[in-house]
């Protein structure tokens, strides 16, 4: 395929399903109760984002997000997994045919970055019948932008299959599959799933990082801590919005487990995707929302429905994901999950070791998880090594104890430690 060949796939299928979005508020709705909605959507996501807020991504503002900001997060994605992970997705697809890439994308919003792994993958430099399968694991507290994101997947797969028949992205699409949860409980448990499946597994979270409210931010780095222990990823990447170094080293400071390490991509290289504007929502946004709301509209969103709307942004900090020794922790050995806690001395445990020929314990035996909960070991996993389970009811995570001497230690837990 010609190289602008894509932007111009992913320039229709964003309009289409906007078009669609559109045609079906105006059919529910007054114009005048459209534009009040388009607006507040519009000023809401500008705002919000320019200011480091988390918006609410309703159904409205999700809408407007696709319009203008799913082709630049595409192209970040591609641009990552073509630059970074190239040379490694080769190898695999040349080592192990039969083994799928397992992308766990935490923050997926509109699954911008499934498209641009499928992208990544048709461009890699090997014969065609090497191209591997992909799978994504899609996670988003917001339904309304996974729904987009499902819809813009179906009309960019079907253009795909009309306008470029035989091409390697249309082949590669056809042997991708992909889910999606709201619930990042149900999606550790599916990362544990995959953990135990082959194939080249990456974790990312693009574009999660937020200054309000706070205690989101703290969510953010427990949970790709959680999931990043529990799929062990071989590669993972964080990306931000460029005025958020500061909060990317908040998030650093809450990570137990992992490291980001800011990484420099050339964002000038478009090997694949243009550069240049979305001629199609350009259009759809000037010549047909914007006629049709003007005069219930201001000025500013006049605007906005105006301007050009970018295939890429420059400037996004980039990180590497890694694991890495922490100050309170011994380095993470994925398989084995050696980290480990003292138990404070001021809770209750059994400090004595068992009688000689009796590795029944009266029950149960009280510690503290790595984040400082009580935990209550309730039976025994392995009588020799004198091992036994518990599990965390405030951060839903097992974990193992084990006697080291005359003291029991926690060992901070994957839900492997049940096996």
């Amino acid at each position: 395929m010609a190289s602008t060949s894509i932007t111009e796939l992913i320039d229709r299928a964003i309009t289409d399903v906007a078009r669609e979005k559109f045609e079906e508020a105006c059919l529910l709705f007054s114009v005048a109760e459209v534009a009040q909605k388009s607006e507040n959507a519009l000023h809401g996501l500008v705002d919000d984002l320019s200011t480091q807020k988390n918006p609410s991504y309703d159904e409205w503002t999700a809408n407007f997000y696709l319009q203008w900001y799913q082709a630049r997060q595409i192209f970040l994605a591609y641009q990552i997994f073509s630059k970074e992970l190239s040379e490694q997705l080769s190898d695999h697809a040349r080592d192990c045919p039969k083994e799928p890439v397992i992308l766990f994308d935490f923050g997926a919003g509109s699954m911008a970055a499934l498209v641009g792994l499928v992208i990544a993958i048709a461009k890699l430099p090997i014969t065609p019948q090497w191209l591997p399968q992909v799978h994504v694991c899609n996670q988003d507290p917001s339904s309304a932008m996974l729904d987009l994101g499902r819809a813009f997947w179906s009309r960019f797969k079907a253009l795909t299959g009309r306008y470029a028949p035989n091409s390697r992205l249309k082949s590669v699409m056809e042997n991708a599959t992909f889910n999606t949860t709201t619930d990042v409980y149900e999606y550790k448990i599916l990362a544990d799933e995959y953990s135990r499946r082959g194939g080249a597994k990456i974790l990312t979270s693009f574009h999660t990082i937020y200054r309000e409210p706070r205690h989101q931010l703290k969510s953010v780095g427990t949970h790709l801590d959680r999931v990043w222990c529990a799929l062990r990823p071989q590669k993972g990447w964080l990306t931000a919005n460029e005025n958020s170094q500061s909060l990317v080293n908040d998030l650093h400071d809450d990570l137990t487990h992992l490291e980001i390490n800011r990484k420099s991509v050339n964002e000038h290289d478009r090997e694949c995707i243009c550069d240049r504007k979305l001629n199609q929502i350009t259009r759809f946004r000037s010549d047909v929302m914007l006629p049709k709301l003007e005069c219930f509209l201001k000025s500013s969103s006049r605007n906005l429905l105006r301007a050009p709307v970018p295939m890429f942004k420059h400037n996004n900090l980039i990180y590497e994901i890694i694991s890495v020794t922490r100050s309170s922790a011994t380095k993470i050995n994925p398989v084995e999950s050696v980290f480990k806690r003292e138990i404070n001395s001021n809770v209750e445990v059994m400090s004595k070791r068992p009688p000689v020929n009796r590795p029944n314990w009266d029950f149960p035996i009280v510690g503290a998880c790595d984040r400082g909960h009580r935990i209550e070991m309730t039976s025994m996993r392995d009588f020799n090594g004198l091992e036994g389970l518990a599990f965390c009811t405030v951060c839903v995570w097992p974990y193992r104890f084990r006697l080291v001497g005359e003291r029991w230690i926690t060992i901070a837990g994957n839900p492997n430690v049940w096996g």
